[in-house]
């Protein structure tokens, strides 16, 4: 007689394995069999499938950081090239600072100015005393400075005097006290060639919303016969960055002396018949 084995194998061959199912087990669980077989095949291509998406996922989204990344590396180096070109004030703060953050002297005032602009005392004494004595025309500036917080475009402050007469300090303590150009955004731009390069149109570092002020001391070391710093069309072209600007300058000390081109000074004579400019005269 043939064993269990032998048997099996004998109608395996003669109604095939799922005959041998059936007839074991009956039809249904047959049917139960093949359904469940169907289940895990699909799952094992819907697993496999979303393995694969979630890899792909995984290096669509490394792609996007690195790329991102990038962006803000080459976003973060011209940034630093911008304040390259502003005060030292902007490279040590990593940023462009509002005007309320800064001292007199990170705005061009040096120790001497600072002993001018308290009238009577020695610099060793304004040094040891650094505090600001008003002056007769400070309530002019001040009147001047707060009408050019315009939304009709930029306008221009000009303090005019003679070298060591203090009109850095005095310019920046008046500044200072107006609350909108206190709370304002400084561009300094350190020479013409710097103050060109923020002229070119959309090359505008960022800054901020708010007011912009564009800080010139000594404004005839930055203007020019042609477009390559200031000149008379420059608040028009200002008027391009679409915010709300205000330019303040020192004139006719250090800047008259150092320039050598004659040529460069003529535009600003032009700019003080601007009537979008106006000039306060320290006596």
């Amino acid at each position: 007689m043939s064993s269990l084995g032998d048997v099996t194998k004998a109608l395996t061959a003669l109604l095939g394995v799922p005959g041998l199912v059936t007839v074991l087990l009956g039809k249904t669980v047959l049917a139960i069999v093949l359904i469940l077989g169907g289940v895990a095949a699909a799952g094992a291509s819907f697993l496999l499938a979303a393995a694969e998406h979630r890899a792909k996922s995984r290096e669509e989204r490394s792609r996007e950081r690195e790329h991102r990344e990038e962006r803000e590396r080459a976003h973060a180096d011209a940034e630093r090239d911008w304040l390259r070109l502003l005060r030292t004030t902007s490279s040590r703060m990593g940023r462009v600072p509002r005007l309320g953050e800064l001292s007199p002297h990170e705005l061009g005032t040096d120790h001497e100015a600072v002993a001018t602009a308290i009238e009577g005392a020695t610099a060793q004494e304004a040094n040891a005393s650094p505090q600001y004595i008003e002056r007769d025309r400070d309530v002019d500036l001040r009147r001047e400075l707060e009408a050019a917080v315009s939304p009709d475009g930029p306008m221009m402050v000009i303090l005019r005097g003679s070298s060591k007469a203090g009109k850095s300090r005095t310019l920046f303590e008046v500044a200072h006290s107006v609350m909108d150009l206190q709370q304002g955004w400084v561009l300094a731009p350190t020479d013409r060639k710097a103050l060109a390069r923020l002229l070119e149109p959309s090359s505008l570092p960022y800054v901020p919303p708010g007011l912009i002020v564009l800080w010139l001391d000594d404004l005839e070391l930055f203007m020019t016969a042609g477009r390559r710093g200031m000149h008379p069309g420059a608040l028009t072209e200002l008027a391009g960055w679409g915010r709300p600007v205000v330019v303040v300058a020192t004139a006719g000390g250090k800047g008259a002396e150092i320039a050598r081109d004659k040529e460069d000074l003529h535009p600003i004579r032009e700019l003080y018949n601007d009537p979008r400019v106006r000039v306060v005269r320290m006596s």
